[in-house]
């Protein structure tokens, strides 16, 4: 029995457009001939719904050996709203949480999440999508710059606790005065119009410390900013950009000998001191390249 039969769920239901057995039969029933191309299922969904004493054909109770358990998986794909659009994904990964809780540590690409016991139902377990982005078509509050990656984030599960996520910057702190200018911005991934456009939340940061903290029950987009004249005694007009001052940076040189000549081609690149930043640039070089890492002050 679902949890979803009851006054209260059959309301929160209600909320999206879902009143009967009809209007879910009819949203799988688009999914199934649209983004799964099966329309020959979606044939014997519609006349199952639209009968009037809908009983599923006996063949239907009766296990296919020949259908594997990853075929299945594959075949029909779990719906995730608001694919991403417009943006430069330079790592994706997939990690499987449970009811017990646990932490999560993406290395080579800054983000951590620590999900508490009972986050999520004992007896139930889910998947979070996580993809980190280096660049997009992105709206990020006047007056500040992104000193991080963008990492989207999705989990088909709402979790009943807050889930602790910390993201790498590139900010200097060195004082709670800097620490004050700094925040996270988060956009839904579900607009139906570009640039994603973002919000200002509060988060915990630290003096030394290159990690800032926020507390999350659903996820979308998430980056964090700080405050583009934090450095500045006069404000300059709306219309000059500024770049951030106080931020770590590396410059990486690639040298490669050119086949066809004695001579040798060098690539210098000056970039923030994120991970995900660096992994794209590695990835784009790395066939035949070696590479030299130094802190810019």
């Amino acid at each position: 029995d679902s949890f979803l039969n009851c006054d209260e769920g059959r309301e929160t239901m209600g909320k999206v457009g879902v009143y009967s057995q009809k209007d879910v039969g009819d949203w799988l029933e688009e999914q199934l001939r649209q983004r799964i191309k099966q329309p020959d299922i979606a044939d014997t969904l519609h006349k199952f719904v639209e009968s009037d004493d809908p009983v599923l054909p006996s063949s239907s109770t009766e296990v296919d050996e020949s259908i594997s358990e990853q075929s299945i998986t594959n075949t029909f794909p779990l719906p995730i709203p608001g694919e991403l659009r417009a943006v430069d994904v330079c790592g994706e990964t997939t990690i499987k949480v449970t009811g017990e809780g646990q932490s999560i540590d993406w290395l080579g690409y800054g983000l951590k999440m620590d999900i508490p016991p009972g986050a999520l139902p004992a007896d139930d377990n889910c998947t979070i999508a996580i993809k980190a982005i280096t660049s997009g078509q992105f709206s990020i509050p006047q007056h500040s710059e992104v000193v991080s990656s963008y990492y989207w984030i999705y989990s088909p599960r709402k979790f009943l606790k807050p889930v602790d996520v910390q993201l790498q910057h590139c900010a200097r702190l060195s004082s709670e005065e800097d620490c004050s200018q700094m925040q996270f911005i988060i956009a839904r991934c579900d607009q139906k119009e570009l640039p994603y456009k973002f919000s200002i939340k509060n988060g915990v940061f630290s003096p030394n410390n290159r990690q800032g903290l926020i507390s999350l029950a659903n996820f979308s987009i998430i980056a964090i900013i700080r405050n583009a004249f934090s450095f500045t005694l006069l404000e300059p007009p709306d219309d000059i950009p500024r770049p951030l001052n106080n931020c770590y940076y590396v410059f990486k040189v690639f040298s490669r000998k050119l086949s066809s000549q004695n001579t040798w081609q060098f690539d210098i690149i000056i970039t923030k001191d994120i991970e995900p930043y660096l992994k794209a640039i590695d990835s784009k070089y790395c066939s035949d390249s070696s590479s030299w890492i130094e802190d810019i002050p």
